[in-house]
C-alpha cells in the first residue's frame, strides 16, 4: 500500500510539472545574473523615459508608443536612480514628480532583476521587479496593461491543451516573473470575469481570425500583454530579448 501511494505521488509531481508553470519570485542566487531594465506603455501620447541623475544615463526607453514594450535592456549600475521623460520634439529632460506631493519618482535597480517600468493609460507610472531563471530556455512574461483583472492567461499547445505556462488573478498594470519554457509552437489564451461567465475564452489571433501559433524558440524573451481598447479586449506578443551590443 506504502509503495502504490509513493508510486501515485511521483505521478503528480509528474503531472504538475508537465502541466504548466506560473510565474513567481524566485528564490535563486541572483547575484551571477544579468540586471536589466524594460519599458512598457498604455498611455496614447507618445513619450521617452530615462533613469539616471544628472551625472549618469542607466538606460533609456526611446520613443514609447501605446500598448508598447521595450526590448530587455542589460545595465551594470545599481542604486537608486531618478525617472526622467520628455516628449519626442522635445530636446530637455524633466525629472518624473508625483503630481500631488512633488516628491521625485526614484527606483531602486535590484542586481539579477528585472526594472520594469509601466506608463499607464492615464499618464502616472509605476515600477516593478520582475525576476527570472537561470536556464538557456524560452522564456515568458505575462502583462495586463489596463483590465482590472485577467482572470487567466496561459500558453499551450490548445486552450487548456500543452499548458506551458500561466498565471492567475493578474491585476492592472502588472508584468509577472519570466518563467522557462520548452521550445514549441504554443498559442496565447485568456479569460476574464465576461468570458468565463459564458463559458469562452480569448486568443492571440493570426490574419484569419484563427488562434495563432507562435514559434517559441531557446534563449528568446517574450511578453504576452493583454489590454483594453474602448471596452474591447486587445493582445499583442513581444520578442523581448535582450539587446546585444
Amino acid at each position: 500500500m506504502r509503495l502504490n501511494c509513493l508510486f501515485f505521488a511521483l505521478f503528480l509531481i509528474l503531472l504538475s510539472s508537465l502541466w504548466g508553470q506560473t510565474p513567481s519570485h524566485s528564490s535563486q542566487n541572483t547575484s551571477d545574473l544579468p540586471t536589466m531594465v524594460m519599458f512598457c506603455s498604455a498611455c496614447n501620447d507618445e513619450m521617452e523615459l530615462r533613469i539616471g541623475d544628472e551625472d549618469e544615463n542607466v538606460a533609456e526607453s526611446g520613443v514609447l508608443k501605446q500598448w508598447s514594450v521595450t526590448r530587455l535592456i542589460p545595465i551594470n549600475q545599481y542604486g537608486t536612480f531618478d525617472i526622467y521623460y520628455k516628449y519626442p520634439d522635445e530636446d530637455e529632460w524633466s525629472i518624473w514628480e508625483d503630481a500631488d506631493t512633488y516628491d521625485l519618482y526614484s527606483v531602486p535597480i535590484t542586481k539579477g532583476s528585472i526594472l520594469t517600468i509601466v506608463l499607464h493609460n492615464d499618464g502616472s507610472i509605476s515600477d516593478m521587479d520582475c525576476f527570472f531563471p537561470n536556464n538557456l530556455k524560452a522564456k515568458v512574461s505575462f502583462a495586463n496593461l489596463g483590465k482590472d483583472m485577467i482572470n487567466h492567461m496561459e500558453v499551450g499547445t490548445g486552450y487548456h491543451l500543452g499548458r506551458v505556462a500561466y498565471t492567475d488573478s493578474l491585476t492592472d498594470y502588472t508584468v509577472t516573473d519570466f518563467v522557462g519554457v520548452q521550445e514549441g509552437h504554443y498559442g496565447f489564451f485568456w479569460e476574464d470575469t465576461e468570458v468565463l461567465a459564458i463559458g469562452k475564452y480569448y486568443y492571440f489571433p493570426d490574419s484569419a481570425g484563427n488562434p495563432a501559433t507562435t514559434d517559441v524558440q531557446p534563449g528568446k524573451w517574450y511578453l504576452f500583454m493583454v489590454y483594453d481598447v474602448e471596452g474591447k479586449p486587445y493582445s499583442n506578443i513581444f520578442d523581448v530579448s535582450p539587446i546585444t551590443n
